[in-house]
C-alpha cells in the first residue's frame, strides 16, 4: 500500500458519534466537605453511581481497570509524598499545598491525554478535572482521595458482578 492512501472504507480511529450530553457533576459544586465534615453522599451514593458507570462494559463511560487503577495510584503516590514531607493532610491552609499544586493540576493533563487516546472515557476525564479544580488545600486533597477510593471500591464490586454474570452466574447489579 502506498503512503498517503487510505484503505477503502477506513475512516480513521475515531468513529463519528452522536452529540452526547456532558455528565452532571453539579454534586461537586460545593466541594468535598459540608460544615467541616466529609460529605457522606460522596462516599456512598455518588461513588456508587460513578463506580458502576465506569465498570459498565461496552458503554461510552467504560474505563478499564488498568486505567482507573493507574490514576488512583498516581493520586495515592502524591498523597504519600505530601504526608512524608510533613504536611498536615487535614489542614485548610492553602500555602501548605503550594509545593504540590502544580503536580495536582498535572492530573488534568494526564487524564486529558488518556481521553484523547481513548484510554479513558470523557466522563472520567470530566470527573477528575472537576475534582482537581476543587482542591484548594490539603484537606480537600484528602476528600478527593477518599472519594476516589470509594469510587474504586464500587467499580471493582460492579466489575466482579459483571464478570460473575458473564460466567454463567445469575448475579444482578441490584
Amino acid at each position: 500500500m502506498a503512503y498517503g492512501r487510505q484503505r477503502p472504507g477506513y475512516q480513521g480511529r475515531r468513529q463519528p458519534q452522536e452529540e452526547q450530553k456532558p455528565p452532571d457533576l453539579s454534586f461537586l459544586d460545593n466541594g468535598f466537605y459540608e460544615k467541616d465534615n466529609l460529605r457522606e453522599d460522596l462516599l456512598d451514593d455518588k461513588a456508587r453511581v460513578w463506580g458502576q458507570k465506569f465498570a459498565t462494559k461496552k458503554s461510552r463511560d467504560e474505563v478499564s481497570s488498568t486505567q482507573i487503577r493507574r490514576f488512583y495510584g498516581d493520586v495515592k503516590a502524591l498523597g504519600k509524598e505530601m504526608r512524608q514531607s510533613g504536611i498536615n493532610m487535614n489542614s485548610i491552609n492553602c500555602t501548605d499545598l503550594a509545593p504540590y499544586k502544580a503536580r495536582i493540576k498535572m492530573l488534568k493533563s494526564k487524564v486529558s491525554y488518556a481521553s484523547s487516546r481513548e484510554k479513558v472515557s470523557p466522563s472520567f476525564q470530566l470527573l477528575i478535572e472537576k475534582c482537581v479544580n476543587n482542591i484548594k488545600h490539603p484537606k480537600d486533597f484528602t476528600g478527593f482521595v477518599l472519594f476516589f477510593e470509594s469510587l474504586l471500591g464500587y467499580y471493582y464490586y460492579y466489575d466482579s458482578l459483571k464478570s460473575a454474570k458473564g460466567q454463567g452466574g445469575e448475579t444482578s447489579y441490584e
